[in-house]
């Protein structure tokens, strides 16, 4: 939020007035006098020694606050010592309220930047994530498991005892992302196709569908200076749908471009190693690129149609894309070999990513269903429903394997949890219109989100203290149409990633479900 603030210019020819002033501008209106007067005092003495009943002659006053007396205020960085400078606001209040001759206002206060006084500092919205990291790095010490730790209390006195998402493996509804943060909109408006934080998640970077990038602050939300990361921090990789390729530095330097595809590329990805890359396009392929020396060493041709996601495995030499033919293949990038095909989709496939588990996809797919396959045996692990409309984006949290997020084209996010079939919780209405990207911070704290609306939002999950007040609609009327208004949450019902406190289980109520398989 953006606080504008103005500052009283130090006339120099100021002057108080005393309070048993009662002569010349009393004369006829009987009410208390101004407490400044601005301007020259003689001009002024000499308008109120003529006024009667008539008024103040509006003219002869506009007159009395001459130029001359604004450039000399303007120069002056400082009031005269021994005098007393006030505000000429209660004369232009004194002066709107009195008589047919001040009708029109007096701009006796001016506004001026020089360059040369301090400005109040502006005020912004930050999630700060430094105490938690440090009071986890206090107690870990002693934390063995989840009953060594202090349960969440709903109340704001116990935000002390907030720790990161990665310590609360036992329980990934606490790092469900819902409360609204921010909205950092780009001067020039276009639809964010792509967001993605840096390794250290410090900044990030959303990629424009007129081909420019965006710097945000990862911790004010802020706009910095001016698209996936290789995992050294030192590179980045950027493709656009006329199927260039570009390398860029940490300063966003481009240092090489190539002709990578015949039409536009959808999607691309780094190998575990970072010396090759993946990208995919609507000709169909799938190409697989040395990075240091930018040449094409593979083209995979399999799929029937535009290809319209890829993703290298976590630490394998495999790769799964999917596409408009509605199929999900595997193939190994040494030998340029299709080696599995998944027909789980009934439309096409806009996104997909591993779990870092390494035996887990997830894919979205128009058909509006949200999948996930285990690759150990070919078969879909489960099957989450709760889309009204295609599935656009994907993405696993960082810390909680189990933990898996999706954004619709009707502006939905949903957060879901393998095991449970039901969605943990959803933000209606997060944007107007498609959710193109999804990215977390690499704590896992805040859940970043790119639409076709235009706007980047950020997502942070609660804590103790928040009442929970509002379920977030970007469009309010739409939603209230649906049935969606705000929803005041009680003390005593949970939030999203806070239990009971139960001093009789003292800790121990929690069940913790590891009948799923993956993890191992």
């Amino acid at each position: 939020m953006t606080i504008s603030t103005s500052e009283t210019i130090p006339w120099e020819d100021a002057k108080t007035t005393q309070s048993d002033s009662n002569t010349g501008l009393l004369n006829g209106l009987n009410t208390p006098p101004p407490q400044v007067l601005v301007g020259n005092e003689e001009k002024m003495e000499e308008i109120s020694n003529g006024i009667g009943n008539e008024g103040i002659n509006s003219q002869q006053v506009q007159a009395t606050f001459a130029v001359g007396s604004i450039n000399e205020a303007r120069s002056s960085q400082s009031p005269v010592p021994g005098e007393t400078i006030r505000s000429a606001y209660p004369l232009r209040r004194y002066a709107n309220r009195h008589g047919s001759g001040y009708s029109n206002n007096i701009n006796a206060q001016r506004t001026v930047f020089d360059g040369k006084r301090m400005r109040k500092a502006i005020q912004r919205r930050t999630v700060d994530f430094n105490c938690s990291i440090g009071k986890y790095m206090q107690d870990r010490i002693w934390i063995q498991d989840q009953r060594n730790m202090r349960l969440l209390r709903p109340k704001a006195d116990f935000i002390i005892d907030l720790l990161p998402p990665s310590a609360y493996l036992h329980n990934p509804v606490n790092a469900v992302a819902t409360k609204y943060v921010h909205t950092s909109t780009n001067k020039n408006r276009y639809p964010v196709n792509v967001v993605r934080w840096t390794p250290e998640g410090r900044r990030l970077i959303t990629g424009l569908s007129s081909g420019e990038f965006t710097l945000w602050n990862g911790l004010t939300f802020n706009f910095e200076t001016i698209l996936q990361w290789s995992h050294n921090d030192n590179w980045m990789v950027t493709a656009d749908h006329k199927g260039i390729i570009k390398y860029w530095q940490s300063n966003m330097n481009n240092l090489k471009m190539i002709e990578g595809h015949k039409e536009a590329i959808r999607d691309l990805s780094f190998a575990p190693t970072d010396t090759k890359f993946a990208t995919c396009s609507d000709d169909g392929t799938i190409k697989i690129w040395d990075f240091n020396e930018g040449i094409e060493e593979k083209s995979l041709s399999g799929h029937g149609w535009d290809v319209k996601a890829v993703d290298w495995h976590p630490y394998k030499s495999l790769l799964a894309s999917g596409s408009k033919d509605n199929l999900i293949k595997f193939w190994d990038p040494k030998y340029g070999k299709n080696v599995a095909t998944l027909h789980g989709h009934k439309n096409t496939i806009l996104g997909l990513q591993w779990n870092k588990n390494g035996n887990w996809l997830g894919t979205a797919a128009r058909d509006q269903l949200v999948k996930v396959y285990d690759i150990r045996m070919m078969k879909d692990l489960q099957t989450f429903r709760g889309h009204n409309k295609e599935v656009c984006s994907i993405t696993w949290h960082p810390s909680h394997e189990k933990l898996l997020t999706t954004g619709g084209s009707d502006g939905c996010l949903m957060y879901w949890i393998v095991g449970q079939d039901e969605a943990v919780e959803s933000v209606e209405y997060a944007h107007d219109q498609n959710v193109w990207s999804l990215d977390w911070h690499p704590i896992g704290h805040i859940l970043v989100s790119g639409s076709n609306d235009h706007s980047t939002r950020f997502w942070t999950r609660a804590r103790p203290g928040d009442t929970a007040q509002e379920k977030f609609q970007a469009n309010r009327p739409k939603a209230e149409e649906n049935g969606l208004k705000e929803v005041v949450i009680e003390d005593e019902i949970k939030m999203p990633g806070l239990q009971h406190f139960n001093h009789a289980n003292d800790g121990n109520n929690v069940e913790v479900n590891e009948n799923i398989g993956g993890g191992d």
